[in-house]
């Protein structure tokens, strides 16, 4: 009951990006999160935390995870 209740608090140290993808995976309401309507994953793929990511490129895994890290 508390994850429909709490707001959630990120850490200061957390990016602006982090944390507006964070916070849009993590709607209380499954319609309004991101990548819950009818674009589904591409919603996420065109956030902006991941700007600059060829995702034809990661489909392909000619693509490390190291820039994440």
């Amino acid at each position: 009951e508390l994850i429909l209740m709490e707001d959630i608090r990120f850490p200061r140290t957390l990016g602006p990006e982090a944390r507006s993808l964070l916070s849009g995976l993590l709607k209380k309401d499954p319609m309004q999160r991101l990548g819950g309507g009818p674009d589904d994953a591409k919603e996420i793929m065109q956030h902006r935390f991941f700007a600059g990511i060829n995702w034809q490129d990661v489909y392909e895994k000619k693509v490390g995870f190291d820039w994440f890290l």
